[in-house]
């Protein structure tokens, strides 16, 4: 996979919600994740579309 890919399960999508919710910047997140910004913003957006933050 690229650095612009991950496959999301609900363990990731719910440990990215923690993450997010506590404060962690997206720089940090997407460290974590060892993928890029774009994709934990893309993540995001689609939660945020969602309503689950």
């Amino acid at each position: 996979m690229s650095k612009n890919q991950i496959e999301w399960n609900e363990v990731k999508i719910d440990a990215l919600k923690n993450l997010y919710i506590k404060g962690h910047t997206i720089k940090a997140i997407a460290k974590i994740y060892k993928v890029s910004e774009d994709a934990i913003r893309e993540q995001i957006v689609k939660l945020k579309l969602k309503g689950e933050i």
